[in-house]
């Protein structure tokens, strides 16, 4: 597990995150300009399709890391599922807003939970079928992922106005205070499960808030504060979660990888002999 120092400062930081976001619950501009939309949107929704197919790609060929991946394709399509169901004005394509996230965030989600669970667990084995049905849904997912971040690149609009900015705000931040604290914790009670799913749902959330933020500012004050917030914020708050994510997986390593090698050999034991 992730040395003490490092667990306490994941810890430190997402405590920190409360106040931050009990303060924009009530001080945040309901409606704010949002900048950048073409590489904005092409940046998150690539980074989504990769990230799924990514856990696909490991759930499919068993691979050890799997499971994280899962945890953090489910977190990141759940938040771009509800961000785009809270931001309808934003929408480039008819497969946005409520009908995106019916139709990709929830199964994505309910997939990549399922797959998570149970190669963390180390149940797979008993469970090869709705392994294998998830990689293939997440997959599906990718490349709906793909096709949205297309739709908005090709789009005319660069700049848009985003009605319910508090809304995605405070879900993106109390995610993100969630999973440091939840990670922080973990780490120092060595639950290498806990704390690699709950850094791997802070990295995930903060590197979406680093990004949208960056790209998305406006020019002058609004810009320089969101590289402010990255430096002293987000980088130091992703760096801590992987030291955290990398001390558990490596914990993990082991008995996940011989859980696994079981499902292998049992799928290539119950396959037809020539």
């Amino acid at each position: 597990m992730a040395n003490k120092i490092v667990s306490w400062l994941v810890l430190l930081f997402g405590l920190l995150e409360v106040p931050w976001v009990i303060y924009l619950a009530f001080t945040q501009e309901k409606t704010v300009e949002a900048n950048h939309l073409r590489l904005a949107a092409l940046g998150i929704g690539l980074a989504g399709g990769v990230l799924c197919a990514w856990a696909a790609y490991a759930l499919w060929r068993r691979r050890p890391a799997g499971g994280a991946l899962a945890v953090g394709a489910g977190t990141l399509t759940l938040y771009l599922g509800i961000s785009m169901t809270l931001s309808p004005e934003l929408s480039a394509s008819d497969l946005t807003g409520f009908t995106m996230f019916m139709l990709v965030a929830i199964p994505g989600t309910i997939a990549a939970v399922l797959a998570a669970t149970y190669v963390l667990r180390g149940t797979a084995e008993s469970h090869r079928r709705v392994i294998v049905a998830a990689a293939v849904v997440l997959l599906l997912v990718a490349l709906a992922f793909v096709g949205h971040a297309v739709a908005h690149a090709v789009s005319p609009d660069t700049m848009g106005w985003l009605s319910r900015a508090r809304g995605v705000v405070v879900v993106l931040d109390t995610g993100e205070s969630i999973g440091l604290i939840g990670a922080g914790i973990a780490s120092l009670r060595g639950h290498a499960r806990a704390a690699l799913v709950f850094s791997v749902i802070a990295a995930t959330l903060l590197t979406c808030d680093a990004f949208a933020n960056v790209v998305g500012a406006a020019p002058g004050v609004a810009a320089e504060q969101a590289v402010f917030y990255l430096l002293v914020g987000e980088i130091p708050s992703i760096v801590l979660c992987l030291m955290v994510a990398r001390s558990a997986y490596r914990k993990l390593k082991p008995e996940l990888a011989s859980s696994l090698v079981s499902l292998s050999a049992g799928a290539s034991s119950s396959a037809p002999s020539s």
